[in-house]
């Protein structure tokens, strides 16, 4: 309990699936950051990948997600609540 003010849940959810070409999709995933102590969303983030398998595809977007949501460069692509 004594960390519950630095503690946070990541909600994961795939959100889509787009046709990229004739032999390949691409996969979104949503992360979603909520502050453990208050219920609060902190941030949502959504991204896509493709990559040679489908677990390939989710780690992907995943990795791009988490970039776009602690990265300072790509705050575009985060929604901040």
């Amino acid at each position: 309990a004594e960390n519950l003010n630095r503690t946070f849940v990541v909600n994961y959810g795939e959100t889509g699936r787009r046709k990229a070409s004739l032999f390949a999709y691409t996969i979104e995933v949503t992360l979603q950051f909520i502050a453990a102590d208050t219920h609060n969303v902190l941030c949502v983030s959504t991204a896509e990948g493709c990559g040679g398998t489908e677990s390939d595809d989710v780690r992907i977007a995943i990795n791009r997600a988490l970039e776009a949501a602690f990265s300072t460069r790509e705050t575009r692509y985060l929604t901040q609540y």
